[in-house]
């Protein structure tokens, strides 16, 4: 069994309110999402979060909410350019082609079927909605003659707070 991994409560505090998405905090701390909403509970039970917001830390089952048969939501096409990249490899960037509450389709991004990915969409310029990760489950993926590619993802884990930017953001840009 593996010694717990031991996570100076400052630091961690001070990294969420600088804005750091949930994925940005699993890979500096090396936790698992598990592991990220285990912190999380930990702040909010010392009462360490209560200052700047809660909207991290829920019940363990609302934490994640775990969406199911992607293919029952329409596919919308984004009216302006949407950067997304991909959160273990920064370098793999791409742009949204289509987008629903339950996956994305993706151009410029490498991926792999059934590989699942940590995808960021950062923030608008306008302010209209803010940077959000998810968990997603590359569904099929395409290698171009150009040496693009284009994929398609399921959207497997998402937080709440991030499901309600990624609801802003399909309102404000594809409707």
């Amino acid at each position: 069994m593996r010694p717990k991994r031991e996570i100076r409560l400052g630091h961690l505090v001070t990294d969420i309110r600088s804005g750091l998405t949930d994925s940005d905090l699993r890979a500096k701390y090396k936790l698992s999402s598990r592991g990220l909403q285990s912190a999380f509970k930990k702040l909010a039970d010392s009462g360490a979060i209560r200052a700047f917001g809660t909207e991290h830390v829920t019940d363990s089952q609302e934490y994640w909410a775990v969406i199911d048969n992607m293919r029952q939501s329409p596919r919308l096409r984004p009216h302006f350019v949407i950067p997304i990249i991909d959160g273990e490899d920064r370098k793999n960037r791409g742009i949204v082609r289509d987008i629903t509450i339950r996956g994305i389709g993706t151009a410029q991004v490498r991926a792999r079927p059934q590989e699942i990915k940590t995808l960021i969409i950062p923030h608008d310029e306008l302010g209209e909605y803010g940077s959000f990760s998810f968990e997603a489950q590359c569904r099929w993926c395409e290698a171009m003659q150009d040496g693009n590619y284009m994929a398609g993802f399921e959207i497997t884990n998402i937080s709440q707070g991030c499901f309600n930017e990624l609801q802003c953001l399909i309102r404000v840009y594809t409707l």
